[in-house]
């Protein structure tokens, strides 16, 4: 995964003077993606908060890296936490991190995230894609202080230390005009049989059209059945008349 802040301190001096970078890191070793400390990446300032007992919600600024499709996803003015934006180096942000570089003014407002470098890394990585790249790089140059997104913490605030518990009111539920599980408008569900649960609908006389369209086809199979079977009575019947002639 990362490594560690001395190597990442000594990596820094000594690369100062080479043109070129070697990676510093690789996560999973089938990822053809070297990291370099030059390496361009998003941090952002993030309106967080944490809940202490006694006290309810406490703010908590968070810096934190952002993902090339984060950032997309801001410029179309989608609800954020984030109140503003600059472009850094990847060496920058694990200078920040291990203390061998002061943090710019426009994040100081904030602490560092939980598990920072796994997340500077990751999102360093995300911004070599072609896509990011070409299309993305531009709205935050190196260096420059942007704002994106529809600020917005009342309606949708962020909580870190929320422990979230999963419950079947969590599920998805499909809306009652496409249900296929005999739901009522009070949550109760209808007993039907597989075939209503599908999408069929019960004839006039309270009969399933594919369960009626079954017996109908056995019952003509059964009938054709003995047809058969009667055909081949009369056809012996008519074979020992033959014989009997015969001899």
């Amino acid at each position: 995964m990362g490594i560690h802040a001395s190597t990442v301190a000594e990596e820094v001096d000594e690369d100062e003077e080479d043109e070129e970078h070697e990676p510093i890191a690789k996560l999973v070793e089938d990822v053809d993606i070297p990291q370099y400390l030059d390496d361009y990446l998003v941090l952002g300032v993030s309106v967080c908060f944490r809940k202490e007992k006694g006290k309810g919600l406490v703010e908590a600024r968070q810096i934190e890296p952002i993902a090339p499709q984060s950032l997309e996803c801001m410029t179309f003015n989608a609800p954020t936490s984030f109140v503003q934006v600059t472009a850094v180096t990847l060496g920058d942000a694990l200078a920040y991190l291990h203390g061998t570089k002061e943090i710019p003014d426009c994040l100081k407002e904030g602490e560092l995230c939980e598990y920072f470098q796994y997340k500077a890394e990751a999102a360093a990585r995300c911004w070599k894609r072609p896509y990011p790249e070409e299309m993305l790089m531009g709205l935050v140059p190196l260096g420059s202080v942007k704002k994106y997104g529809k600020f917005d913490v009342e309606n949708y605030p962020r909580v870190l230390n929320v422990e979230r518990v999963v419950t079947d009111s969590d599920n998805v539920k499909q809306d009652l005009s496409i249900d296929v599980y005999g739901r009522t408008e009070d949550g109760e569900e209808v007993e039907e049989d597989a075939h209503i649960r599908n999408g069929a609908k019960r004839t006039d006389d309270g009969e399933n059209p594919v369960v009626a369209a079954s017996s109908k086809s056995k019952k003509v199979k059964k009938e054709e059945g003995k047809e058969d079977d009667e055909g081949d009575d009369n056809d012996n019947d008519d074979d020992d008349d033959i014989i009997g002639l015969l001899q």
